[in-house]
């Protein structure tokens, strides 16, 4: 089995458990926190042409169209997007959904006002491609957000990796064992020592890569005090959630 395979079992694999996280995250106030970080950093006002890239349950694809906007959710596995359209069928919206590549999506040339996604490139086994082939999606004055964090940190780097695993006990201390959205850890994230972003420090990486295949308007901004609670800022304080930004 390919790494890309294997990744993608991984999604099959905690597709069900993440759409719980979803289906959380839309009735507890972070439908109104994403929106407005996402609005607010978008490229014009009025209604938008957006790609969410690796959509998964469609958090972004529902917020964004409950907002108003035309929204296009792309995810490589099927049972995302399974779970993705029972979810926005739910909130009463009807973005499309499409079961597509994320490194090479099959849309023409200058289709999208914004491109967002969230914790999806550093699950890519080809981002730089990625970032490339998004480009080439965006319209002129176009824009892609990204948010992520440096996730694979922990296996390039044994103090980090301490420090994680500290974090994670005081959380279970105080507020039990956090959630996992699948059972089989190694079928679901055994892989990720394997990943190309294993070895690279990021943002600075997102940022550079951006330059290199022509992005303008380069920014990072950390967004965690934002978009998490107490104990998510405890459980990911030393791997905080950033924003990258690029137009075209």
């Amino acid at each position: 089995m390919s790494l890309k395979q294997k990744v993608e079992e991984g999604w099959k694999i905690s597709a069900e458990g993440y759409s719980e996280f979803i289906k959380d995250e839309l009735n507890n106030g972070q439908k109104e926190i994403w929106t407005n970080l996402i609005l607010e950093n978008a490229p014009k006002e009025g209604k938008l042409k957006i790609l969410d890239v690796g959509t998964g349950p469609g958090f972004f694809s529902i917020i964004l169209s409950l907002a108003g906007h035309d929204v296009v959710g792309i995810d490589a596995s099927e049972d995302m997007i399974k779970c993705a359209k029972e979810n926005a069928e739910k909130a009463g919206v009807s973005p499309v959904f499409r079961v597509m590549d994320s490194h090479c999506v099959t849309f023409p040339d200058e289709s999208f006002d914004l491109i967002v996604s969230r914790n999806v490139v550093w699950t890519l086994v080809s981002p730089q491609s990625a970032y490339r082939d998004w480009l080439r999606l965006l319209k002129k004055g176009g824009r892609v957000l990204v948010f992520d964090a440096d996730w694979l940190g922990d296996c390039r780097d044994v103090s980090l990796k301490a420090q994680r695993e500290k974090d994670s006990l005081e959380y279970t201390k105080n507020y039990g064992e956090p959630r996992v959205s699948y059972k089989d850890a190694e079928k679901a994230r055994g892989w990720r020592v394997n990943l190309p972003l294993a070895s690279e420090i990021r943002p600075d990486w997102d940022l550079k890569t951006m330059e290199k295949v022509g992005y303008g308007s380069i920014k990072c901004i950390i967004v965690s005090d934002r978009v998490y609670d107490k104990p998510r800022l405890l459980l990911n304080r030393s791997v905080p959630m950033f924003m990258v930004q690029g137009d075209k």
